[in-house]
């Protein structure tokens, strides 16, 4: 049977939807008969847990034991009540938060024979093996940990309850369909000795070792129970079986067979019908248009998702009496003002972001034929755009455990306090030490927890001195924040917290500014240095170099908070550009256990997503000529509207790739970053020919052969592993005089202009092979007005006190002064973002060619009226 729950998908994607939180399906008490509402109620503020609790026998209900008063389910209608729902409450936002008995566990299952030992892997994730291909959703260690915390998401909702079915205090036996990791059956067996609780599943992943009132057997629920009636339970339990049950009345059928008279059966499932008690909904476009994708790919699957509204017929339908319908509002995200809400709402955020890549790979993929480069495609949108700014439905893009909450975010910004925010600071370090732990295969609990404070002021006289030298924030944070394991560093750029000895050796003029992380040994700068920390203000910046203090303190650069920079390398480690492992792939040791990949899936997956993006823009302007997007929000949403339908319909193989194998092949592109966006987009309409303004997609005979396909690197650059140059999108017409500026391009001409991507040398320290650079046949920056991402103006000496913009023609785009590391050049896929935002505002026109104008309309980007249209945002 389709196992374990199936989650309430959160955010996102280039067409997504906003999930609801699971609504509890409860069973009543006999004692009432009606539901807790007649009608279809207002949803809550996220997602709605639906309670349904019924009864098997009208005609006989069991009676209460002897002193034992008969249980009353709470009423579903009051406020405040203990347990009951909370469909009715209104829920106030907080505005300020942005913020040992054991039995052997093969003989308590069911013929376990080897083969359902015998697991399925798909596209990087495991399934099971038993009854192959009924369940959609994996059944790994990955998916393992977030089943566990939505059962701790329903018992915060429940109050610490299990159930609220009233099957008063001695049952005799239990049943939990689609146990999953068998956590709600072993805590039940643990609360009612009396009873055998038996949970059944199609994976054998429950725990090893179980108290001997709990059994788990392997089996499928939509199959014939093979319970004898003197075997009759006393409650039958489910949890979120949405997409994973074929016939539902059947279910019902035989839960009211296998029951004693009186007994009850309780569902617990989640409306997956976005809702909210205000117009928050309305802004969730993507979320919802993700979840519509995911029900349809359900329904083609044969296991609806939109099914908790349906369950209470379908107990009555089964003969089941005192039938209710019980919901209640759960948060997404920590908006509840109330501390209960805010901790319900952070689970369940974490859980439902987790569960976007489980509950959509095998079903876009098995039921929609899509590839899985199309199914990860759809999954990008919500990691990629800040999450909708929804007053009582929010959905956050990040995915680390507990810490989640801490990560600075325009959802979480950075909260106002005096000096560091060192709790916020020291839980982010102590987050990123745990990672790097984690890749040493050892348990957590043998993970040294020595704070920097603990390990070097170690005597009355030093916790005077440095109590004097430091803030009282920056002193807080230091006897929190962990040291870093032995033999491993603290991230790609760190090895760790600065030791006292060497904070102030760059000997300001004052002990306000210090190295408070010192650099790893990679080649990054001449004179390492590392992330300074300006203590009287509370800031942050990276140095590379000890030379760069000469841009980062000429008293116009403006620092970030500690927690930016920490979330900045977090982004960095979630999206994959920097991975821990146990042995380096490609080193280089002096970072271990960190290691830079050249470009992440996630990075590729952002530069697909983008040209898609900006291609479905162009051809649903062209399809619909009435749209008018330019300053006219009424439209821009239609347009979304149409782009999404583009994004949902699947499109055969054969419609993706810009240039063929063949032919790259003939120009000598290896596999990397480039061959993969050029054989993984989509392929535009034949009459699209310019992406931007004046420049064009290329075409095979822009490879036959391609720009610098015989360029000879020069014999200092022999031992790189390079990635030469290659147009993406260019003018028709080649230069005259050399684009390029810097060595060892800087003299060739002949060339067209446009997006070009980087050199690259892949053995280097610090490698961006997705970097591009625009190379114009005017200069931009003249006039004062361009900017690079960090804000600074284009052409600036950034050393100088004083801004002194000049013209440059391959400036645009680039990201100036970069806080949180090394300096890179900008990615493919943030610029391509950034393109698409131009067309879909109307501020690029489009016609039959696609984008017209020529490249002078580049030019904008140094007006005042259009500059920040052409400022590019980039995390890191």
């Amino acid at each position: 049977m389709e196992q374990a729950p199936n989650p309430a998908p959160p955010v996102q994607v280039p067409v997504l939807v906003d999930e609801k939180p699971e609504n509890p399906v409860l069973d009543v008490p006999a004692s009432v008969a009606s539901t807790s509402h007649a009608e279809e109620p207002k949803a809550p503020e996220a997602d709605e847990p639906v309670a349904v609790v019924a009864n098997s026998n009208p005609e006989e209900p069991k009676a209460p034991e002897a002193d034992v008063t008969a249980p009353v389910a709470p009423r579903a209608d009051t406020p405040g009540t203990e347990m009951g729902p909370n469909e009715h409450d209104d829920v106030e936002i907080d505005f300020g938060e942005a913020d040992s008995a054991f039995g052997d566990a093969e003989s308590s299952t069911t013929s376990l024979a080897s083969s359902v030992f015998n697991y399925t892997y798909e596209n990087g994730r495991r399934y099971h093996a038993y009854h192959t291909g009924e369940y959609p959703m994996p059944n790994d260690a990955k998916e393992q940990d977030r089943l566990d915390l939505k059962h701790h998401v329903f018992k915060l909702v429940l109050r610490g309850k299990m159930f609220r079915a009233p099957i008063g205090p001695n049952p005799q036996r239990i049943l939990d369909v689609g146990t999953g990791t068998g956590i709600w059956a072993i805590d039940v067996a643990d609360e009612y000795p009396s009873a055998q609780v038996v949970g059944i599943d199609l994976s054998p992943i429950q725990p090893s070792w179980v108290a001997p009132n709990c059994e788990f057997v392997i089996d499928n629920a939509e199959d014939e129970w093979p319970y004898a009636p003197s075997k009759a339970f006393d409650f039958i339990h489910w949890r979120v079986l949405s997409g994973s049950i074929k016939d539902w009345p059947r279910l019902y059928s035989q839960a009211f067979k296998h029951l004693k008279p009186g007994a009850w059966v309780e569902a617990q499932e989640h409306d997956v019908r976005v809702s909210s008690d205000d117009d928050s909904v309305d802004r969730a476009t993507e979320v919802v248009n993700w979840f519509s994708t995911v029900d349809k790919a359900a329904e083609v699957f044969g296991k609806k998702m939109d099914v908790a509204d349906k369950q209470k017929q379908w107990m009555i339908d089964a003969g089941f009496v005192d039938v209710r319908d019980d919901i209640y509002k759960v948060p997404l995200g920590r908006w509840p003002r109330d501390p209960r809400l805010k901790e319900i709402g952070l689970y369940f955020q974490t859980q439902s972001v987790d569960a976007v890549e489980p509950v959509s790979m095998a079903l876009f993929t098995r039921a929609l034929n899509f590839t899985p480069e199309q199914a990860q495609l759809m999954m990008v949108g919500p990691r990629q755009a800040p999450p909708p700014r929804l007053s009582s439905l929010r959905i956050m893009n990040f995915s680390i455990d507990d810490e989640l909450t801490w990560r600075a975010t325009s959802e979480i910004p950075c909260r106002q306090v005096d000096g560091m925010d060192w709790e916020r600071c020291a839980a982010l370090h102590n987050l990123i030490v745990g990672l790097g732990w984690a890749v040493t295969g050892k348990p957590e609990t043998e993970m040294p927890r020595v704070t920097w404070w603990q390990k070097h002021i170690t005597d009355p006289a030093l916790e005077d001195q440095w109590t004097t030298r430091l803030s009282p924030s920056l002193k807080m944070f230091l006897q929190a924040a962990l040291e870093t394991p032995p033999d491993q560093n603290f991230f790609y750029y760190s090895s760790g917290l600065t030791w006292p000895d060497r904070l102030f050796v760059q000997e300001h003029e004052d002990e306000d500014i210090m190295c408070l992380y010192q650099m790893t040994e990679l080649n990054l700068g001449s004179h390492r240095d590392g992330l300074n920390y300006d203590q009287e203000v509370s800031r942050a910046i990276f140095h590379s170099d000890i030379l760069d203090s000469r841009i980062t303190m000429n008293g116009r650069t403006e620092w970030d908070p500690l927690e930016v920079v920490l979330s900045a390398w977090l982004d960095m480690i979630d999206t994959g550009k920097v991975v821990a492992r146990p042995q380096p792939v490609k080193g280089p040791w002096e970072a271990a256990p960190w290691e830079m990949v050249p470009y992440s899936q996630h990075d590729l997956q952002a530069a697909l997503n983008g040209f898609d993006n900006l291609v479905f823009r162009m051809e649903c302007l062209i399809e619909n000529p009435s749209l008018q997007t330019k300053d006219n929000p009424e439209d821009q949403e239609k347009l979304l509207a149409l782009v999404k339908a583009k994004f949902e319909a699947p499109r055969p193989r054969e419609e993706f790739g810009l240039i063929s194998n063949e032919v790259l092949d003939a120009a000598g592109i290896g596999e990397g970053f480039v061959r993969d966006f050029l054989t993984m987009v989509r392929r535009p309409k034949k009459s699209i020919k310019y992406v931007a303004p004046g420049l064009r997609i290329p075409t095979a005979d822009d490879f036959s052969p391609r720009p610098l396909q015989d360029f000879e690197i020069p014999e200092c650059f022999e031992n790189h592993s390079a990635v030469i140059p290659v147009p993406l999108f260019v003018t028709d017409a080649k230069s005259t005089a050399p684009i390029f500026e810097h060595y060892p391009f800087e003299g060739i001409s002949d060339l067209p202009y446009g997006l070009w991507t980087n050199y690259v040398n892949r053995d280097s320290d610090h490698v961006f092979e997705d970097s591009c650079i625009l190379c114009l046949p005017f200069e931009v920056g003249e006039n004062g007005f361009a900017r690079h991402a960090d804000d600074s103006l284009i052409g600036d000496d950034q050393e100088g006190s004083e801004a002194s913009p000049n013209g440059r023609r391959n400036d645009l785009y680039r990201l100036g002064y970069n806080h949180y590391g090394p300096a890179h050049g900008p990615q493919l896929g943030d610029i391509l973002h950034l393109w698409q935002n131009l067309v879909g505002a109307g501020e690029w026109e489009v016609g039959e060619e696609g984008v017209l104008g020529g490249i002078d309309k580049f030019k904008e980007a140094d007006t005042e009226e259009h500059c920040e249209e052409y400022q590019i945002f980039v995390k890191w």
